[in-house]
């Protein structure tokens, strides 16, 4: 018998804005500027937590594997699926009161990937093509 080993390789580029998006014009009637710094206010906080920065850019590598090939990538790579509201809630946290109790309501009515979708667009992935390479060890 033979066996062989074999590497996959998957390497993502992950660019973040420097504040995030806003929403086109017309989307949104008349514009809401506190929402746009409610959005950048979370997109610092994250930036400025090391580790809530690592955490977030798990999710969206495992959400961008999601969309390619199923849960498998949620499990192995983070334990299973957990939601946005509960990845960002430690950063949250930290977010003055008015910004907490809008997220807060925004998770508790459903809406949270709505209300926090433009800091959503801050991060931009883009994934190259797999390297499978075989292991002569």
């Amino acid at each position: 018998m033979t066996t062989k080993r074999l590497r996959l390789f998957i390497d993502f580029e992950i660019e973040i804005a420097d504040k995030p998006p806003l929403f086109p014009p017309g989307t949104i009637e008349p514009p809401d500027p506190e929402y746009d710094d409610r959005q950048a206010r979370l997109l610092e906080a994250v930036q400025n937590n090391p580790t809530m920065l690592t955490r977030w850019l798990q999710e969206l590598v495992a959400g961008e594997m999601y969309r390619q090939v199923g849960t498998y990538w949620y499990d192995a790579l983070l334990g299973g699926e957990e939601a946005y509201e509960d990845i960002l809630a430690p950063v949250i946290a930290t977010l003055p009161a008015e910004d907490q109790e809008f997220f807060h309501n925004s998770a508790q009515s459903g809406f949270f990937e709505e209300d926090f979708a433009m800091f959503r667009q801050s991060f931009s992935v883009k994934v190259s093509p797999p390297n499978l390479i075989e292991l002569t060890e």
